[in-house]
């Protein structure tokens, strides 16, 4: 129905929307990619305010491309 009428998905995001930020942009900009170890800092960019995280930190799919990270990019193309 929403597309048949032209209005956008709507998603809501449990957590927090400050959360669903963060991950849009580590997926986006792809920040854990330009650190040494997983242990090393990165910046989230494109928030607010200053946000840091380790790659530890990151869900198992997004650290080491598997299935599921293809599934995840289905989904959002949907």
């Amino acid at each position: 129905a929403a597309k048949k009428l032209g209005i956008p998905r709507i998603m809501f995001h449990g957590a927090s929307y400050l959360a669903r930020s963060a991950a849009h942009s580590v997926e986006q900009f792809a920040p854990h990619l330009n650190v040494e170890s997983d242990t090393e800092k990165f910046v989230i960019p494109d928030l607010p305010d200053k946000l840091e995280m380790t790659r530890l930190q990151l869900p198992d799919w997004l650290r080491s491309p598997n299935q599921y990270t293809e599934l995840m990019k289905v989904i959002k193309e949907s």
